[in-house]
């Protein structure tokens, strides 16, 4: 007997299981590559038995299903038979659009989830918020000192905005970004605007110090959208333009 009894279930609702969802079995090799058997949907109560050829004899598989808005989970190696619990979407994140006064939900956005060991960002896995701003992932933090931070780029620019830094699943809350700070570039005395121009945003330290933070081009009008970490909470800002052979001016 080389069965299977799955039962698919929402890893943050109450261990709510899910029906007729389909889940597709995937053999492990001796290197580790997925190689796909079988896929069924899951019955009312979330229920799946499947019999895996070599399973409790050594052969591994894994479960994968796509769910929550179109969000890939993939479970851990199943080695032995008998029941097994596949949970999915442990982490709920709701994405707010920080460049709006009110927040609203950001939809249809791509979250990019990264895992932080030691200071070094690892790439996991995405998902795409739904009409609610919602995006359902699976984190795990079986292995010590392991951390996430997510990903996703603002409403206004193409600017990469992160979160803070993750330390446990369930819920959380991500506002991407900043209301926009318009910039024109013209020339002072005929107003003229310049087009196409490179336009670098700096921060302003404490001690009055320049660091780089982004840059830009100007549209047809002269004039481009930043997206500024803390600008509403007192952090400064210059910009420079770079059109002329002295380095530009702030």
């Amino acid at each position: 007997n080389q069965s299977l009894a799955i039962t698919l279930m929402d890893g943050l609702a109450l261990r709510t299981p899910i029906a007729n969802q389909v889940i597709e079995v995937f053999r492990l090799d001796e290197f580790g590559d997925k190689h796909w058997y079988y896929s069924e949907a899951t019955g009312p109560y979330g229920h799946l038995s499947l019999d895996l050829p070599g399973l409790g004899e050594g052969t591994q598989y894994v479960l994968e299903t796509t769910h929550f808005n179109q969000t890939t989970f993939v479970s851990r190696p199943v080695t032995t038979t008998g029941p097994f619990n596949f949970f999915i979407g442990n982490t709920m994140v709701r994405l707010l659009d920080g460049s709006q006064s009110d927040g609203p939900a950001l939809t249809g956005a791509v979250m990019s989830v990264y895992q932080v060991t030691g200071g070094q960002k690892t790439w996991m896995t995405s998902g795409v918020s739904d009409q609610n701003g919602v995006v359902r992932i699976d984190l795990d933090f079986d292995q010590p000192n392991t951390n996430y931070q997510f990903k996703v780029n603002s409403s206004i620019s193409a600017q990469a905005k992160w979160s803070e830094l993750i330390t446990t699943a369930g819920r959380h809350q991500f506002k991407v970004g900043a209301p926009g700070v318009k910039v024109r570039l013209a020339n002072v005395l005929s107003g003229e605007a310049y087009v196409n121009a490179k336009i670098a945003a700096y921060q302003v330290d404490e001690q009055g110090e320049y660091h780089w933070y982004y840059s830009q081009s100007s549209d047809e009008n002269g004039e481009t959208i930043f997206d500024l970490d803390g600008i509403e909470t007192g952090q400064s800002y210059v910009f420079k333009e770079s059109l002329f052979a002295s380095g530009g001016s702030y």
